[in-house]
């Protein structure tokens, strides 16, 4: 069977009756629109009083952390700059020690040093001491020379004019 429809509304109410079921239709969907933005809306002030909350909560932790350990910030920043400079001065440190056996067995029996001043900087190396003859002076100029890290050594001439008991004082570029 096939169902039958009377219509006994005029047109014109007919064409008002569909317009006002789609006009509250459309109320309707506007309605449930609104609905669920204020329902969003209200979830997100809530949560924005939690999180206000909570980061109230973390502000005071972290400014009573800080004022309870202030001392032990400031001891720490200060050991680091402590650290900071020791490895600066230690990646400028040159141990001389290795150096210093090779002086001591270029020196001839008859000469002794009272001074030696080593530069690392200017790459120069000060000799003072006194020696018993003039040979012992070249013997302890030609053993220097003949050290791997020394350059040249330079004595003056005023110091080879002597013969015996001769204070001697020259220098010595490194490589």
């Amino acid at each position: 069977m096939i169902p039958c429809r009377i219509n006994l509304i005029s047109p014109i109410k007919r064409q008002r009756l569909q317009t006002t079921v789609r006009f509250q239709f459309i109320k309707n969907i506007l309605e449930i629109v609104l609905i669920v933005t204020c329902v969003i809306g209200i979830a997100m002030l809530g949560g924005e009083w939690v999180l206000g909350s909570y980061f109230n909560d973390l502000n005071i932790t972290i400014s009573s952390l800080q004022n309870r350990y202030a001392e032990t910030n400031k001891t720490i920043r200060t050991i680091n700059e402590k650290l900071k400079r020791i490895d600066f001065i230690q990646n400028l440190y040159q141990p001389v020690s290795p150096l210093l056996p090779d002086i001591a067995a270029a020196m001839p029996d008859g000469a002794n040093l009272t001074a030696l001043n080593l530069d690392l900087k200017n790459k120069n190396l000060s000799l003072i001491g006194f020696a018993a003859n003039r040979d012992d002076l070249l013997i302890l100029q030609s053993r220097l020379e003949k050290i791997a890290w020394i350059q040249t050594v330079d004595i003056p001439v005023d110091q080879l004019t002597k013969k015996d008991n001769i204070n001697f004082s020259f220098s010595a570029a490194i490589k």
